[in-house]
């Protein structure tokens, strides 16, 4: 005995965009128009179905209730599934699917709100990634991806194995809707397509750059790639969502309002993939510049020999919460001061961008040196 979908406001929520754009996903033949009430179609075998053109028709629940009950009698499915199914047609559905879970579907209460957070970190990587490409994005520092993050919704998990489920909005295509041979330029498409491409092109290039170290390849590998999408918090996600989950089954179906080449993507890693990308998120890491970085901390060395209008300090202080000698060059008139620093071994504040060369970190362009107080040790 089949289950039949009964709750209203389930099926009102299901848009007349959503059917029709589904109904022509899966090749049903669009017969005669009804105007404003809808539209007919028909499937291979002759099976007839009536597709509603306004949410506001009285009998709209009962509508799209039958019109599930014909769609699963055709596709010889339950009307569960193609439920969610058209529910999810006007979005792109993304799925972290961990393959180790027990037989109902369950996982441990900790390890579950774990993998709900590794999966949202990985779509917000993914978002940072397409606003601007680069290694290491820190906490909330891009507010456009956060707004982005705001609109995806947490779907219900799947029987059978434990799958965060995520569900992004994209507007429909105004176009004449036809099954599009090749991708669009990224830059012509809505933004929360273009987070779900990116996402996708990162997940792709995240398993080759894997691939290319168990080749013998090094960081270079992950360096690369670091323009599709790769980074280190991406790294750090699905690292973590393989340990947790014993592996990763990811995949994205595309939204049917919005047509594409593919009707899905998929990738699987394995559980000897994590330490690979936890190693990689800790290089990728270490090696992003931190601009107009502020640091506080003493001179610990003096070197006058690099040129005759500057000299090079290093600088004892905190990145990223941990302690590190950092590397600045400074010109004539802040070295000065750097040297009373150092003789009255004072703290100082000094501005510039981080980055990490040669195994060192090194502040550049420094700016705005100042002597905040005397130590009396």
């Amino acid at each position: 005995m089949r289950a039949h979908i009964t709750d209203i406001d389930a099926l009102i929520s299901i848009s007349t965009m959503s059917i029709h754009s589904y109904l022509k996903a899966q090749q049903w033949i669009r017969g005669d128009d009804l105007g404003d009430r809808g539209v007919m179609y028909t499937d291979r075998s002759g099976l007839e179905v009536f597709a509603p053109g306004s949410t506001h028709l009285r009998d709209y629940a009962q509508s799209v209730a039958a019109l599930i009950a014909t769609i699963a009698e055709s596709e010889d499915r339950d009307e569960i599934s193609v439920f969610r199914d058209l529910a999810a047609s006007d979005r792109d559905l993304i799925r972290f699917r961990a393959p180790e879970a027990d037989g109902d579907g369950s996982i441990d209460l900790i390890r579950g709100v774990d993998l709900v957070q590794q999966s949202k970190d990985a779509v917000l990587a993914a978002a940072c990634s397409t606003v601007s490409a680069q290694r290491f994005f820190r906490s909330g520092s891009n507010a456009r991806a956060t707004e982005y993050l705001e609109t995806v919704k947490l779907g219900q998990t799947e029987h059978g194995s434990f799958v965060v489920t995520l569900y992004s909005p994209v507007p429909p295509s105004l176009d004449d809707g036809k099954q599009k041979e090749f991708w669009p330029e990224l830059e012509s498409e809505p933004f929360g397509r273009k987070v779900t491409r990116t996402l996708v092109m990162a997940m792709d290039a995240l398993l080759d750059a894997v691939a290319e170290v168990g080749r013998g390849s090094d960081i270079e590998a992950f360096e690369r790639v670091v323009s599709s999408g790769v980074s280190a918090n991406l790294c750090s996600a699905v690292s973590k969502f393989i340990s947790d989950g014993e592996g990763l089954d990811f995949s994205l179906s595309w939204a049917r309002t919005r047509p594409t080449p593919e009707s899905r993507f998929r990738r699987l890693f394995s559980q000897s993939d994590a330490e690979i990308l936890s190693e990689a998120a800790r290089i990728l890491k270490d090696r992003q510049p931190f601009k107009n970085e502020v640091l506080s901390g003493y001179i610990t060395g003096l070197n006058r020999e690099i040129a005759p209008t500057q000299g090079r300090v290093k600088l004892r202080t905190w990145v990223e919460g941990s302690p590190r000698s950092v590397t600045v060059e400074l010109p004539a008139q802040l070295y000065s001061r750097a040297i009373e620093a150092h003789d009255s071994k004072a703290e100082v504040q000094i501005e510039g961008d981080l980055e990490f060369r040669g195994q060192r970190w090194h502040l550049v362009s420094p700016r705005n040196l100042e002597i905040k107080e005397e130590r009396d040790d």
